[in-house]
Parts: structure tokens; C-alpha cells; sequence
């Protein structure tokens, strides 16, 4: 192999080495201000943390899939105030889960408001649905209503926000 080849090859190998130690740092807690220089590795950044990515520190792997998050309606316009407005969220597990797996999560409401926390336990289950119904409105009001929910599990976080639901009360 000449040399300018071999050196084109360690240029490549070191590359490749920067982008994947890139995507390790965001997925695991780096600074996204690292990841912008480098752009092939900003689609990474989430709200979900599960780890740090220091030297002898356990590296912690999510257990949750994709999460969904939706509202039983998209706005409301009218006088019967108060309605409400039921969120769902869809909660996807990675496969295998541990024996014994549970985890807790909250509601927040865009007012500020929380939710007691809850405990779940999918026992098993590759998939499972959370609720909360957000009863609101008065008579000349306007809201622009949404949650955010909240789960811990060990050293997993993660925070699924749903859309915005506009409500006129008259």
C-alpha cells in the first residue's frame, strides 16, 4: 500500500471514529454544542437520557421503544364549558425487559398543574397506554391546553410532549 493511500485510510478510520464517539456523546448525555461540528450526528439529540458517556461510569440502556402522544381532540369551540380533553400516550417497550421492570411517571399540564406519581409495571407486555383527562374551561375563556408526560426508570428519562389543543369557551 503507498503511503499517500495508507494515509488516506487512517484519515477515514479517524472520521468514522469522530462521528461514532459523536453519536455516543449525544446519546448518552454529551453537549449538542460538540455534535453541531459535527452535522451527520444532530439528528441523534432527544429528550430521552440514558447514561453518561464518562470513563468507568455504567452506561444505562432505555428500555422504552418509541412513545406516542396524542389528544382526543385537536380544539374545541363553544359554549358547554368545561369539556375534556383525554391524552394518551403509547408506550413502546424494547425487548427483552427485565424481570421484574416497572417504572414511574407523571402528567404535567401546560397551567403548571402535575400529577401524583404513578408506578407501572408492563409485566411481559411489548406495549401498554397511559391516560389522563384534563377537565377545563369557563365561559369567556381561551386556552391553549397541553401535557407532557413524564417517565423514570433507573437511569432512563424521558419527557413525550403532545400537541397544543386550542379551546374557546364562549
Amino acid at each position: 500500500m503507498s503511503t499517500t493511500c495508507l494515509s488516506r485510510f487512517r484519515k477515514c478510520i479517524v472520521s468514522l471514529a469522530f462521528a461514532v464517539l459523536g453519536c455516543c456523546l449525544l446519546s448518552f448525555g454529551g453537549s449538542a454544542a460538540a455534535a453541531a461540528e459535527n452535522p451527520a450526528v444532530t439528528a441523534s439529540i432527544s429528550t430521552e437520557t440514558s447514561g453518561t458517556a464518562n470513563a468507568g461510569s455504567p452506561v444505562v440502556v432505555s428500555p422504552f421503544g418509541p412513545i406516542h402522544l396524542v389528544a382526543s381532540r385537536r380544539q374545541y369551540t363553544g359554549d358547554k364549558c368545561p369539556i375534556d380533553i383525554t391524552y394518551t400516550a403509547s408506550i413502546n417497550f424494547k425487548a427483552p425487559l427485565p424481570k421484574n421492570f416497572s417504572f414511574t411517571y407523571h402528567w404535567e399540564r401546560s397551567d403548571g398543574a402535575k400529577t401524583p406519581e404513578q408506578v407501572a409495571t408492563p409485566a411481559g407486555q411489548r406495549a401498554m397506554s397511559v391516560r389522563e383527562v384534563w377537565k377545563l374551561g369557563a365561559p369567556g375563556q381561551e386556552y391553549n391546553a397541553s401535557m407532557k408526560l413524564v417517565i423514570d426508570s433507573g437511569g432512563t428519562h424521558v419527557i413525550k410532549a403532545s400537541p397544543e389543543v386550542k379551546v374557546v369557551c364562549k
